[in-house]
């Protein structure tokens, strides 16, 4: 897109529908700042969500946030529940993340880490609620596909069905 307000009014169309690869992209345009002030505060809400409907990728970013303590307080056993929660539906980033991880954590970490991920499985898969969003009217300016509104609709003469 290079429309990033419109992009962004789209994904919120589609996350108020229920897309989670739309929550993701939502997660994704405020972590990075595209097209709005970069804030992983405000990403975060997106990826929980998604995440815990299941999204691998969503899952992976989690991961990813609390083990770098992006916007949160560095927490590796959280960010190791999240990646594995990711890596068990395949998600190669994920798996590579935690190989990476692994090798600088405890036994007392990998054991946190254990209680995270029974804690993220009672307490937030499919549990957490939709964050709230504002959707702008995303008609206005917008042409449906294949037609042009500024042009007069041709009316066909003459034309009849053919009835055998």
């Amino acid at each position: 897109f290079r429309d990033y307000v419109g992009a962004l009014q789209h994904y919120k169309y589609a996350a108020k529908e229920g897309d989670l690869e739309s929550f993701f992209a939502l997660g994704e345009i405020h972590r990075k700042g595209t097209g709005v002030s970069s804030s992983i505060t405000n990403a975060i809400p997106y990826y929980h969500y998604a995440a815990s409907k299941g999204y691998a990728p969503a899952q992976y970013m989690l991961g990813v946030i609390y083990a770098n303590g992006e916007g949160v307080s560095r927490d590796i056993a959280k960010g190791y529940a999240w990646l594995s929660l990711a890596a068990e539906q395949h998600f190669v980033n994920a798996q590579t993340a935690i190989e990476q991880l692994s090798g600088s954590m405890s036994l007392h970490d990998f054991d946190q880490a254990r209680q995270q991920i029974f804690l993220i499985q009672e307490n937030e898969l499919g549990k957490i609620e939709m964050p709230p969003i504002q959707v702008s009217n995303i008609q206005s300016g917008l042409k449906t596909l294949g037609s042009d509104s500024s042009k007069p609709k041709k009316r066909r003469r003459g034309v009849r069905s053919r009835r055998n």
